[in-house]
């Protein structure tokens, strides 16, 4: 797996770039985990690679990445990076959760960087249950069974499921805490209207973490946006439905070209 080396730290990137295509111009689509996840996250949007260039990658401390416990500033600089490093052209990006919010702060600050925004199972502001820190902190051996229960609209097959413990358990005490902190802390409620880049805002109608009235609210405040919302769906939208997520992403990318 390649590295790109940030400082004190190296990042673990996967990039499935075997296509040249509409008019000779690379599309890229950078992928961004949540909270206590990793790169695996993305599994089956690797579905995607026959039409996009893809990448995915582990952000500070998570996954195969390495670095001392990180700042939302020190993931900005890790997306920023891998953006330089392995697109050959602008890309869109694609946040999930945690990673909606480091798409959308990074999109604020650095939305001529990048073509299109998608905000999966995300919000403006993202508030965490005092229950999830008193977990973590108190009794990490109940964390997965708890965030599963969360997670999902309805108990995930073997498959998923073995995915999401294997990279909690990799994530670790500290690093998943400070996760949540920075989820805790976000609010760009006041800064939407800055989000100048086409957008389509994607969620579950049954999530717990990030209910739909927290799309609904991205939609009605980034002016250049569409919200998608799926059936029977929880906040792991990309994997409880990946054909549904996959076709909503695809659409939405290749309109207007």
């Amino acid at each position: 797996m390649p590295y790109l080396d940030i400082d004190n730290r190296r990042i673990s990137y996967r990039l499935l770039d075997n296509v040249e295509k509409y008019s000779g111009t690379d599309e890229y689509v950078v992928f961004i985990h949540g909270a206590g996840e990793n790169k695996d996250t993305w599994i089956f949007q690797e579905a995607l690679k026959d039409n996009f260039n893809l990448v995915f990658f582990d952000l500070t401390g998570h996954g195969e990445s390495t670095g001392n416990i990180p700042t939302i500033n020190d993931f900005i600089n890790d997306l920023s990076n891998i953006i330089n490093k392995t697109c050959n052209a602008k890309p869109s990006i694609v946040g999930h959760s945690m990673g909606g919010a480091i798409a959308q702060k990074f999109a604020i600050e650095n939305g001529d960087k990048i073509k299109k925004l998608i905000l999966s199972s995300t919000g403006a502001k993202l508030k965490v249950a005092p229950i999830v820190f008193d977990t973590i902190k108190n009794n990490f051996d109940d964390v997965i069974d708890l965030l599963t229960d969360l997670l999902f609209a309805k108990r995930p097959s073997k498959e998923i499921a073995e995915i999401v413990e294997k990279e909690i358990k990799d994530c670790g005490r500290e690093t998943l805490y400070n996760d949540f902190m920075i989820c805790n802390e976000f609010n760009v409620m006041d800064s939407l209207d800055k989000i100048k880049n086409e957008t389509l805002v994607i969620c579950g109608d049954n999530d717990k973490l990030t209910p739909e009235k927290y799309s609904i609210y991205l939609k009605n405040n980034i002016k250049n946006s569409k919200l998608s919302i799926v059936k029977d769906t929880g906040h792991m939208v990309m994997m409880e439905q990946p054909d549904s997520f996959n076709k909503i992403v695809k659409n939405f990318l290749l309109e207007e070209r």
